[in-house]
């Protein structure tokens, strides 16, 4: 067994010749295109609302908050650009 002199030195050895992937997430593209839309467009007029000098709608931002957390959920990790489903795979058209 090797003895390493510093945790960084135990890391090079477990990566050397690896190549280093990082993981990450996407939205399916169905959720892009309406709840994120959704949300935005919400969003936008609680905010111009806000800027008026309006009242503040705690049920407004309520809503807003809990159709982002469902959003949050609809996320999914990915390993590698060919693991992504085209359902993940998102271009405005």
């Amino acid at each position: 067994m090797k003895s390493f002199k510093s945790l960084k030195d135990a890391a090079q050895s477990v990566l050397e010749d690896k190549p280093l992937q990082e993981s990450f997430m996407r939205l399916p593209g169905h959720v892009i295109g309406n709840e994120l839309y959704s949300v935005k467009q919400a969003f936008e007029s609680f905010y111009s609302s806000q800027k008026n000098g309006n009242d503040f709608n705690a049920k407004a931002l309520n809503d807003i908050i809990k159709s982002l957390q469902g959003i949050k959920k609809e996320a999914k990790k990915f390993n590698s650009p060919e693991d992504v489903p085209v359902s993940y795979q998102y271009k405005k058209s």
